[in-house]
């Protein structure tokens, strides 16, 4: 007979069977809560659109045409680590922060309106139906250099012009031209929303660049495709949708530009490099034509004459060692100034 310890629990399936008949009502109430949690977070999620761009470049050859073509000249392929860095890198997404002024934010409504818009544009996707475009400030051309977030206010005399409130005084401004707040801070306002209310304080963050520039690479998603390496896709995602193309159009822009500078910028080293290698042959080639006549002299002085083949070697063979050293030096300027 088996000796049982009292202080053992044990449990059957009909334990739990009876435990769940017991509780049912309590789990089913959980269960609706949970589930209604999870629409509401679900729900309450931003809607954001995604701009999609797909480019095809070759990057089998190195120096071809094109983007990745540059990328190979300068020894990256397409399909390394190096180019999605340079793609995410502070120097290309910088001076779209700058262009398209996302450095500066409304501040507007409280987190439970958010929520509420949100759950209200969600709902209409899911029903099938188009939500309204984002009717919204635009801002362009924002430079601030600071750390810190500041803040300011504009209030709207109309449609076109304004004054900001916030700076040391306040700063009369129109539509489509440059604010100079203070040293290190301006920004242009291009567009105003069309639910304008004038004589109304409208409150704007103004946010770092670096933290600009971390919410933008956050929006941004690269990736190639796993069969064939030359195609690339850049996903740019964002509630507004005009501006998420614009944006990814620029970003490619961008890219391209800062790809040919640096391309130029090593065509120019090697130039250089190529110019300095040409005058090095010369000057070596007149050493050795100095060190042949010096010889030939002698040998002229001892024998009273030169050679068929020593005047052969004078004229002849230096020339063309020459030309042949200049046309390499020239035809590879060439190839360099037509890259």
């Amino acid at each position: 007979m088996m000796n049982v310890d009292p202080e053992e629990k044990i449990f059957s399936l009909g334990d739990i069977a009876r435990l769940l008949r017991k509780q049912k009502k309590t789990l089913f109430r959980a269960a609706l809560i949970g589930c209604a949690l999870a629409s509401f977070y679900s729900l309450a999620k931003p809607v954001k659109y995604r701009a999609l761009a797909t480019f095809k470049e070759s990057a089998e050859k190195k120096g071809g045409e094109g983007v990745l073509g540059m990328l190979g000249g300068l020894g990256i392929s397409g399909d390394s680590p190096e180019a999605s860095a340079l793609f995410q890198s502070n120097l290309i997404l910088k001076p779209l922060v700058v262009q398209f002024g996302l450095q500066i934010a409304p501040l507007s409504g409280g987190k439970l309106g958010k929520a509420w818009k949100r759950i209200t544009e969600n709902l209409r996707i899911l029903r099938g139906r188009k939500i309204d475009d984002l009717d919204a400030f635009q801002f362009v051309d924002v430079f601030y250099e600071g750390e810190e977030t500041r803040s300011f206010q504009l209030c709207f005399k109309s449609a076109e012009e304004f004054t900001v409130v916030g700076s040391s005084e306040p700063i009369e401004g129109r539509v489509g031209t440059k604010v100079f707040l203070e040293a290190g801070l301006s920004f242009s306002l291009s567009k105003v929303p069309k639910s304008l209310k004038c004589g109304r304080h409208y409150t704007f963050a103004l946010s770092p660049w670096i933290s600009s520039v971390e919410m933008l690479r956050g929006c941004l998603q690269i990736a190639s495709h796993k069969t064939n390496k030359s195609l690339f896709d850049l996903f740019f995602v964002h509630r507004d949708r005009h501006l998420g193309a614009n944006i990814l159009n620029e970003l490619m822009l961008h890219y391209q530009r800062h790809l040919k500078e640096d391309h130029d910028q090593v065509a120019e080293a090697q130039i250089e490099y190529l110019a300095k290698r040409q005058n090095d042959v010369y000057k070596m080639l007149q050493g050795v034509v100095d060190e042949h006549t010096s010889y030939l002299r002698t040998n002229l002085n001892q024998t009273g004459f030169l050679s068929l083949k020593q005047e052969a070697q004078l004229l002849g063979e230096p020339h063309a060692w020459l030309y042949q050293q200049a046309f390499d030096a020239e035809l590879e300027q060439r190839q360099l100034a037509n890259s």
